[in-house]
């Protein structure tokens, strides 16, 4: 009788432990993630749950990149299960390389503005400026970065089962990209 009451208290606290070690603790306050000389994430308020789809991404594009290269910043609308239940229908993520290292942001999106559906991008595009404001820029962009981006960013995605749209940049921004 004992060793029955000792083997179903065992497993009622294995389960208890696997379904917590599951759950994602959301962080009320920004998260910054770096790695010297690889990449810097900076995440807002409950969007630390965007950290898995940064690791994949990660996992997937690598981390060492030719300084002399960059790409332009690429943006998406990121719907992920784990952000929805803590009251986001979705986020948005900003990808960038520039001198050889990576920068994420992922950030709240505002409500539409008139019903303008670039709004999001605009947020985004917003944002990411700001951040990106103090990282050197020789305003030489690689195009195939930009499709290396966008194609590990929705590997990733599919790899955890998160929806991911990446939204187009407007053709009046003046960049210079190469082959």
């Amino acid at each position: 009788m004992l060793e029955t009451f000792l083997a179903v208290a065992s497993l009622i606290t294995l389960i208890i432990l696997v379904k917590r070690a599951n759950r994602r603790v959301v962080l009320p306050n920004p998260v910054l993630l770096q790695r010297e000389g690889e990449y810097s994430a900076l995440l807002a308020p409950h969007l630390n749950t965007a950290q898995p789809l940064i690791e994949g991404f990660i996992q997937i594009f690598g981390t060492k990149h030719d300084a002399a290269k960059n790409s332009t910043t690429q943006y998406f609308e990121v719907r992920d299960k784990h952000t929805t239940a803590h009251g986001h229908a979705f986020y948005l993520l900003a990808i960038t390389l520039r001198g050889g290292i990576l920068y994420f942001q992922a950030i709240s999106p505002r409500d539409l503005i008139n019903g303008d559906d670039d709004s999001h991008l605009k947020t985004a595009q917003e944002a990411s400026a700001r951040i990106l404001s103090h990282v050197p820029d020789n305003g030489v962009y690689h195009a195939a970065l930009d499709s290396a981006i966008i194609s590990a960013a929705t590997a990733a995605a599919q790899k955890l089962g998160i929806g991911i749209s990446h939204l187009a940049a407007h053709a009046d921004v003046n960049i210079t990209v190469t082959a």
